[in-house]
């Protein structure tokens, strides 16, 4: 009785795309997302925030914490 052969997805992806390319359209994909979400972010704390001490430190935080982050993940993208 003949076997299925077994796919590896190893294989398969790298006769469509290159690791490296992979890793760079998953960054460029959740660079993409993040800016979206900052927009929409930033939209709402400008329509709805109360206080503008409190939208401006929310800023800073948000800032403080994603960038440093964003700029790791590039840096091993970009190096892989």
């Amino acid at each position: 009785m003949p076997t299925e052969p077994t796919i590896n997805l190893t294989e398969t992806l790298g006769e469509f795309m290159s690791l490296p390319d992979v890793m760079l359209l998953l960054f460029l994909l959740a660079t993409g997302i993040y800016v979206i979400y900052s927009a929409i972010f930033y939209y709402h704390w400008q329509q709805y925030g109360v206080n503008t001490a409190v939208t401006w430190i929310t800023f800073v935080t948000y800032a403080a914490t994603t960038l440093p982050l964003f700029l790791i993940m590039a840096g091993l993208t970009l190096t892989f």
